[in-house]
């Protein structure tokens, strides 16, 4: 596929334009203190965060808002300050830069505990299916880790499922990160630039329940949290370190194809080693190990419905059909998980919206630790095109740049930190260099997927713009007791200690994602609905759809 990057040649997100086609995510770069980043997030976005938390509000599958908002005030808020304060200063920044109260945005980050505790559970919650390959199981020796994940469709329709690239200033001491999650939140399944990635896969046992004080860090942030460090070494300890009170799985590999598959429970983490030997493990959203087994009278799987076994159980067979956990080709993993055994129903590996259900597969992910390639698929993977991504900056460019985007502009901006300084007249220069930028420079709106609300980007040549300016603010935001700057200085410290400091230079604007696939890259198969086979770009051996 031209222009969609591959394994030797892969794209930055600052390199593809988004030029109103649906088939690919919106991708963000993040860069600046804390506070700038979720600012970024929260103005370029903010439309579609918005569209996100208003689709949770009330819905019926977390408690009563005021039993939310109690929980949020009292055990989320201080959790987060006190054991992420540079997170829960992305969330400030955020609710600052799109209107939207910092509660709110906390509800859509930590929905996941909060929808524990709710009894009896709700069905169709959303399900999702890890799966780790060691070197010795994949035919180029790289560690894979594969992630696809079913959900509401409406985040599809609605292109609310984003890319985001954060770049860290170099006193963080934190690598950069590409991630992919949802509009508004602060944390998904991702790698760093050190090769360290993580999944994560929803749990329900019977030790979930209200949070007591000092217990209650969102286990969905736990993937953000540990992509933060370096290697798997110290994983466990650090999770043993965070109180909580929800379940959670989490699939951690590094660059050299060490892995951790770790089953939390608010008190205990089991370690999974799984039925494939050391080759691979697969995960999806049940207690597997065979120390929750052990552990049965004081935990108890909550899990009520058999998709989760059946999709497991499925993937495995895929394998072996596949000739085991050897020399698997990144088409063969791509063609596991688009599998269509169960086709209808929740237990089936590949879920498309046509089908009969709530949810339908969001996407496929995959991470190549030992290049630092990002393969993404929008939407189910039978039908999508894979798009391969770097970063920008390797693991030892802290607060450098790597090479130059082909087609670059340096913006004159203003320094969006306040709303003094957004009204003032005067313009900072930002060394910011970027691929592309939409011409109006306004924020994605809804109808900036695609829609008639902002038409797409073209491409800008080199030149110096004075005239681009972050887009205005919004109305005050009814957010309660925000911190101001001062705060931020004071509260920038991990519980590791590690030393903050803010970054001067402004949020550079976007670059969107675009889908450069077509018709004629696509090859439709006979079946009772047709399914056409993405072509997974890799010249290291040629593969194409036909595999």
């Amino acid at each position: 596929m031209a222009d969609c990057g591959t394994l030797d040649t892969p794209l930055y997100i600052a390199e593809v334009d988004y030029d109103g086609r649906t088939e690919a995510y919106l991708g963000l770069v993040l860069n600046g203190t804390p506070r700038e980043r979720g600012l970024t997030y929260g103005r370029w976005l903010r439309d579609k965060i918005k569209a996100n938390v208003a689709r949770h509000l009330g819905h019926p599958d977390l408690p009563a808002w005021d039993v939310c908002l109690h929980l949020i005030e009292s055990f989320y808020i201080p959790s987060l300050k006190r054991n992420w304060s540079t997170g829960w200063m992305e969330l400030v920044g955020m609710a600052e830069g799109s209107g939207i109260p910092v509660e709110q945005l906390v509800l859509l980050n930590a929905r996941t505990d909060l929808a524990a505790i709710r009894s009896p559970l709700a069905e169709g919650m959303g399900e999702s299916t890890s799966a780790f390959f060691s070197p010795r199981a994949t035919a180029d020796q790289a560690p894979i880790l594969a992630h696809s994940w079913a959900a509401a469709k409406f985040l599809h329709d609605e292109s609310l499922v984003v890319c985001l690239e954060i770049q860290y200033p170099p006193k963080e001491e934190s690598p950069d990160i590409f991630m992919v999650t949802e509009a508004g939140m602060i944390s998904g399944c991702g790698m760093n630039a050190k090769g360290l990635a993580v999944t994560g896969n929803r749990l329900i046992s019977s030790d979930d329940q209200l949070p007591s004080s000092g217990h209650a860090f969102p286990v969905a942030c736990l993937d953000r949290y540990i992509l933060e460090y370096s290697s798997v070494t110290g994983v466990r300890d650090l999770l043993e370190d965070t109180g909580r009170h929800a379940s959670r799985h989490l699939l951690v590999t590094d660059s050299a194809g060490h892995s951790a598959s770790l089953e939390l429970g608010p008190e205990h983490i089991h370690a999974h080693h799984g039925e494939l030997g050391s080759k691979a493990r697969v995960h999806t959203n049940h207690f597997q190990s065979f120390e929750a087994f052990t552990h049965r009278r004081e935990m108890r799987d909550r899990y009520q419905w058999k998709e989760s076994q059946h999709r497991l159980a499925r993937l495995k067979d895929c394998i072996v059909e596949q000739g085991g956990a050897a020399n698997l080709s990144r088409q063969q993993i791509v063609d596991m998980f688009s599998d269509h055994h169960h086709q209808g129903s929740p237990g089936a590996i590949c879920q498309h919206r046509e089908d009969d259900q709530k949810n339908m597969t969001m996407g496929l992910v995959m991470f190549d630790t030992k290049r630092r390639v990002i393969s993404v698929c929008k939407g189910p993977p039978c039908e999508g095109v894979m798009m391969h991504f770097t970063f920008q900056r390797g693991p030892k460019d802290a607060g450098t740049k790597k090479a130059a985007p082909k087609t670059k502009i340096k913006l004159v901006s203003r320094r969006p930190t306040t709303k003094e300084d957004t009204d003032s007249s005067e313009l900072s220069e930002a060394n910011t260099e970027v691929a592309f930028a939409p011409l109006n420079n306004s924020p994605v709106s809804d109808g900036g997927a695609g829609g008639a609300g902002a038409p797409p980007p073209s491409p800008v040549s080199t030149t110096r713009l004075r005239a681009l300016a972050p887009a205005p603010p919004p109305s005050p935001s009814p957010v309660r007791d925000l911190p101001t700057a001062s705060d931020e200085s004071k509260g920038e410290t991990r519980s590791n200690s590690r030393e903050r400091s803010k970054r001067k230079s402004p949020p550079s604007p976007p670059a969107l994602l675009r889908s450069l696939a077509s018709l004629e890259d696509l090859e439709i198969e006979g079946s009772d609905r047709p399914k056409k086979k993405a072509r997974f770009s890799d010249p290291a051996t040629d593969m194409d759809a036909s595999q």
